[in-house]
């Protein structure tokens, strides 16, 4: 008798030890993540009011983590299934909560323009939301983008959807959201206008203007155009033709990427690196395909670092 008892005891114990380990096991499984997926150039966040904290790859980012791409590359992965691509010259605070089966991502788009890509369709009670100074967008499972720019004082937040659809509100002067929304189906895009005394909408939502995309944004369209894009990679690959990219490098590392219409100069570059040095290019050739321009430092420079 006693023996049974014991026996019963032990299977209790590992049935017990087993349930525990399945849902220590599901709860890692559940649990959101959020890091660095590509990092080069000038990348950085804000942590705790603590500024400019360099990333690298595969770094953890946290909930409320300010960060900026003034420039080069910079892609976050959240929960294995969303991706988040960084124009150069862009910042945004990123807040995740909940599970991967309820989600909660809430991102603040402060200046430049991200890219947006949901693999796996959200569940009814997960949310992902961007916002602006002047709008909200909030996805489902779709690619799209979000650009906010000033012009002649007004600021501007344009939205373009490829895949899927976006509802669209907009945010006034105090910050309250409207309750009346637009929806954007893939292929178009909206224009939204702040001044200093109303938030409108341009227009209706209208076809996207591909040919303002940089050529890195339509590249990276060009690689998932098997998943049923609005359009297609042939498509695409004619407003690549017209468009060159211009990588400039830093001691073998990306500095920063442009973009720049074929057989025209390049009117700017980005800020010196370091002193005493130059980008070791004919800035008055027309670029004629993409091109890598690698910084060369002085001879002088080079000997005092050694």
């Amino acid at each position: 008798m006693k023996k049974k008892v014991v026996i019963i005891s032990i299977v209790t114990v590992a049935v017990a030890a087993l349930v525990i380990l399945g849902i220590l096991i599901f709860g890692k499984l559940n649990e959101r993540t959020l890091r660095v997926s590509d990092v080069s150039g000038d990348a950085s966040i804000t942590r705790n009011d603590i500024e400019k904290i360099e990333l690298y790859k595969n770094m953890n980012i946290l909930s409320g983590d300010s960060l900026v791409l003034n420039n080069g590359v910079l892609t976050l992965k959240a929960d294995r299934d969303k991706y988040i691509y960084f124009d150069e010259k862009s910042e945004l605070e990123i807040n995740i909560s909940g599970t991967k089966r309820e989600s909660e991502t809430d991102i603040s788009l402060k200046r430049g323009a991200v890219s947006f890509d949901i693999r796996k369709k959200l569940s009814k009670d997960s949310t992902f939301v961007v916002k602006t100074s002047n709008a909200s967008i909030s996805a489902k499972g779709d690619i799209f983008r979000v650009e906010t720019y000033e012009e002649n004082d007004l600021q501007y937040t344009r939205v373009m959807v490829f895949k899927g659809g976006v509802d669209v509100r907009l945010i006034d002067k105090e910050g309250n959201e409207s309750e009346e929304e637009q929806f954007v189906v893939e292929g178009n895009e909206i224009l939204i206008c702040e001044d200093e005394n109303i938030t409108q909408y341009v227009a209706a939502p209208s076809e996207i203007d591909y040919a303002r995309l940089p050529a890195t944004v339509l590249k990276r369209l060009a690689k998932v155009s098997s998943r049923k894009l609005c359009i297609k990679k042939e498509e695409i690959e004619k407003y690549l033709e017209g468009k060159a990219e211009v990588t400039f490098k830093y001691n073998n590392k990306v500095y920063c990427v442009e973009s720049v219409e074929k057989d025209t100069v390049i009117l700017s570059t980005p800020t010196d690196p370091s002193v005493g040095g130059e980008w070791d290019y004919d800035f008055t050739k027309p670029v004629k395909e993409d091109i890598e321009i690698e910084w060369k430092q002085n001879s002088s420079d080079t000997e005092a670092e050694k």
